[in-house]
């Protein structure tokens, strides 16, 4: 119903002039209070909707507020820093000489290990050195398989005359049975002096 018709109907009921208008200021009042009351929940309604948006733009990444970045530029790689190798493993890896030809695998493995107890230095120096002591030492009778083989039964580090030894950790050299010249001092070989001896044993015995 709007205020005039309250108004008129309020009039023919014989409602004073004062009655009419303190009827018609507390109809405004409500009226008003009524607005208020809309428009404050026509704006919790509004700000819940924003929320709302805001939130599921914000869980699928197509918020307004952080648009996707532009920058193309490649990403630095990650260098790994060098790994650190351990010397005994360097040592393992520089000490694996290879077999020799016509050297039987196992033998030289034996060989090796040799080597590795006497802690002798598997150098390419020393590499060399038993490959010349194999050229050396080879004939008919003792060929490089044969020789080494020798060694590893031996006990030896290094490659030597089948008669040659070592005792105290000198090398010892069966000279009766290894040499037939003269020896490194001058004196000839130990036959040699056995018979001298025996020749001046017998002239003794003869004068």
């Amino acid at each position: 119903m709007s205020l005039a018709a309250l108004a008129r109907q309020m009039h023919e009921a014989g409602t004073p002039i004062e009655g009419i208008l303190l009827a018609l200021e507390a109809v405004e009042e409500r009226d008003a209070e009524a607005a208020a009351k809309r428009a404050k929940a026509a704006a919790r309604k509004q700000a819940q909707r924003d929320r709302e948006r805001d939130s599921h733009a914000t869980v699928t990444g197509q918020s307004e507020d952080r648009l996707p970045s532009l920058d193309k530029s490649p990403q630095t790689p990650k260098i790994n820093p060098t790994p650190l190798v351990h010397t005994h493993e360097t040592r393992t890896r520089s000490a694996a000489w290879p077999c020799p030809e016509g050297v039987n695998p196992d033998h030289w493995r034996d060989f090796m290990g040799n080597r590795r107890r006497k802690k002798l230095a598997n150098s390419e120096t020393a590499y060399a050195g038993v490959l010349r002591d194999l050229e050396n030492l080879t004939d008919a009778d003792w060929p490089p398989g044969r020789l080494v083989e020798h060694a590893a039964a031996k006990g030896w580090g290094s490659i030597n005359k089948p008669e040659d030894g070592y005792q105290n950790g000198q090398r010892r050299t069966n000279s009766v049975a290894g040499h037939r010249g003269a020896s490194a001092s001058g004196h000839g070989t130990t036959v040699d002096a056995a018979q001298r001896f025996l020749a001046r044993h017998n002239s003794q015995f003869v004068g």
